[in-house]
């Protein structure tokens, strides 16, 4: 992924450019077998969310 520094320095990029990740869709944490599949299946568009 990179240093720490590039995190840093990715995410205030996404700040300053307001940048708002892609969701695909929020799985309750009970579900968390669903949502590994969902996302293994690679047919999601996005992020693959786990709702605490």
């Amino acid at each position: 992924m990179g240093s720490r520094a590039d995190q840093e320095d990715m995410i205030r990029a996404m700040e300053i450019n307001r940048l708002k990740p892609v969701i695909d869709r929020h799985f309750p944490l009970q579900d968390i077998a669903t949502a590994f599949a969902h996302y293994e299946s690679q047919k999601h568009f996005g992020k693959v969310c786990l709702e605490v």
